[in-house]
């Protein structure tokens, strides 16, 4: 209902549509459908922890056609979707070589330390990780600013963050165009700031002490302006129009 007050170019839902049960995304989905807008969805931990026999066919029903990451161009901008749950466990059967994989990838960084040592983590592969260096030229070269999409955030680094976060931190921050990278994941919200390149975590509606939560975004060639509706809190954010 608030999205259809607005002439929006497009919605992103930032992952964790329904939870445990597949069924669940036939009243979600139908309830995204009535938005007067395109909606881009992003994978999230709980849209893939559903009974095995059912993780191929809620990618399917998330993605439609699409891999798991994809871009598209508004304007001049370029916004990127990314695939967080391609190395996560819970987003495979049991059975499969792709769970083995993740859980292989999962007891390295464990025996690592690292904070993100959760199976409801994940990371990319390297063969995203290659692509997104490919998008990222290409929006350099086009005098492009890029906007990320994922579930999972690279900061602040709460145990929360992608198990390769630093890694894709690298990457980005070795590019002029990537000004925001905007996710879910972490229910409560958050933000961080480095290297003049925003981490903005959007609140979760299931944890919401109002009746939604959700933002709306003016898109500047200076700033990004959040109008926040609900448990989410409005916010500006700027940056440097120097490629």
């Amino acid at each position: 209902e608030i999205f259809n007050l607005h002439e929006l170019s497009f919605v992103v839902n930032l992952g964790d549509l329904v939870e445990d049960y597949y069924s669940n995304f036939d009243t979600t989905l139908a309830l995204l459908g009535k938005i007067n807008a395109p909606v881009y969805n992003v994978l999230g931990n709980h849209d893939l922890a559903v009974k095995d026999e059912f993780k191929e066919k809620a990618k399917k029903r998330l993605l439609g056609d699409k891999n798991g990451y994809y871009s598209f161009e508004v304007g001049n901008f370029n916004f990127i979707v990314l695939d967080g749950s391609e190395m996560c466990p819970l987003a495979y059967p049991k059975d499969s070589t792709m769970y083995k994989v993740a859980m292989a990838k999962y007891e390295f960084i464990k025996t690592e330390g690292l904070n993100s040592a959760y199976v409801w983590n994940g990371g990319f592969s390297d063969k995203q990780i290659k692509w997104l260096g490919t998008e990222l030229r290409k929006a350099d070269s086009k005098n492009q600013k890029a906007i990320i999409f994922c579930h999972w955030p690279l900061l602040p680094e709460n145990g929360l963050q992608l198990w390769d976060n630093q890694a894709v931190l690298g990457l980005i921050e070795s590019h002029n165009c990537v000004v925001a990278w905007i996710n879910g994941h972490n229910h409560e919200g958050d933000y961080a700031q480095e290297m003049g390149i925003h981490f903005l975590t959007v609140k979760a509606i299931c944890n919401t002490l109002t009746n939604t939560t959700c933002g709306i975004v003016d898109v500047y060639p200076d700033k990004l302006v959040l109008k926040g509706y609900g448990d989410q809190k409005g916010q500006i954010l700027e940056f440097s129009t120097v490629q």
